[in-house]
């Protein structure tokens, strides 16, 4: 079964016909940042909010760019192309998942039939402590509908919907099409945006008798995933090379720098006078400037707006003057609803580039470039 439902169940799935990409839009954003989950290093696209959260994962209390991207599609951006940073120090979480025992040549007696391997090892689908706790509740049928050993998953992630996957063949060995998944490892794999499941051990030869078990079910629970250290200016701009060989790419941001380089100014800088000369020589996109503050209330750093100004001057002087044409600096930080503060902290600070290449964006759209 290759479709995805939230529950359990007879369901419907309608499927959009997808946004091609077109770099003569001038209202899709391009961000570079910490992430809850997905893809590191790599540019992708996404739309809409909930298609980022399908990605990458809601908001994350550790990444001030994740409520920076949320603003941005709050406040009606449609597509963004997004750049996960992660150090190499980033570790997948995982668990192996025990189906019987083997000597390496044969199986031993009783263990469920229909299965290749022993053991497999179940990993998450990118690193990072999200997915620890992730619990994956596998039920085995030796006859499923058709007659055949059958497999259920449900992937139950914290914070996030559990996924389901129903009714998968053990003896599925024939591909539908040219290139599709064979095993019930490879549907996982290829459907699932949480797990992947991988053989562990030898596989045994010879086949499994009929005398195991009917039914089965194993909880298998994740852990080991680490985050790493946060993202230096090297990470950054490597990831701002490759957001300029996206051609759709015209508003560009980087929430987190600040956040993530620390106290550096020289290092904040190289990696913002990059992006601005990179906008420059591709003549396609501008570049949303956050100024750099310790301030955490906004109207404390909107009275010290002075430093604000002395900080852009000196960004004046690193980039060419022509160049600078692509940039817009905005301050102060804007204050916006925090669901992850609770009842303590239910507001939370954050730089405004995200929520105003949201309005850009908008804009755009209604009223042209």
């Amino acid at each position: 079964m290759r479709a995805e439902a939230t529950v359990p169940g007879l369901y419907f799935t309608v499927s959009p016909p997808k946004t091609e990409p077109s770099p003569l839009r001038s209202d899709v954003a391009g961000f570079i940042g910490r992430t809850s989950r997905g893809p590191v290093g790599v540019p992708i696209r996404v739309e809409g909010w909930r298609g980022y959260q399908r990605v990458f994962g809601g908001l994350a209390a550790d990444s001030v760019m994740t409520y920076a991207i949320r603003g941005y599609f709050d406040n009606e951006g449609e597509v963004a192309h997004v750049i996960r940073l992660a150090t190499d120090g980033a570790k997948t979480a995982w668990a192996e998942w025990k189906v019987g025992e083997s000597d390496g040549r044969s199986w031993e007696a009783n263990a469920p039939t229909g299965f290749d391997y022993p053991r497999y090892s179940i990993t998450a689908s990118s690193p990072g402590s999200w997915a620890n706790n992730t619990r994956v509740q596998i039920t085995y049928r030796s006859k499923g509908a058709l007659g055949t050993p059958e497999l259920d998953f449900a992937i139950s992630v914290p914070n996030e919907p559990t996924q389901y996957f129903t009714a998968l063949g053990l003896d599925e060995r024939k591909p539908i099409e040219e290139g599709a998944a064979q095993t019930f490892a490879e549907l996982v794999v290829e459907s699932s945006r949480f797990i992947k499941i991988t053989p562990s051990t030898r596989k045994p030869k010879g086949r499994l008798s009929d005398t195991g078990p009917h039914a089965l079910t194993w909880n298998v629970i994740l852990d080991g995933g680490h985050d790493g250290e946060k993202p230096g200016s090297s990470l950054y701009l490597e990831a701002a090379g490759k957001l300029g060989e996206v051609p759709e790419v015209a508003i560009v941001a980087v929430p987190g720098l600040v956040e993530d380089v620390g106290k550096d100014e020289a290092a904040r800088r190289e990696v913002v006078t990059a992006l601005i000369e990179q906008a420059e020589a591709l003549r396609d996109r501008m570049v949303v400037v956050d100024v750099p503050t310790d301030r955490d209330d906004p109207e404390q750093a909107l009275r010290d707006v002075n430093e604000a100004l002395k900080w852009v001057e000196g960004l004046r002087h690193h980039v060419d003057n022509k160049a600078s044409r692509v940039a817009a600096v905005y301050h102060p930080r804007l204050t916006v609803a925090d669901p992850l503060g609770g009842v303590r902290q239910p507001l939370r600070n954050v730089p405004p580039s995200g929520h105003v290449a949201g309005v850009i964006s908008r804009l755009d759209r209604q009223r042209g470039a």
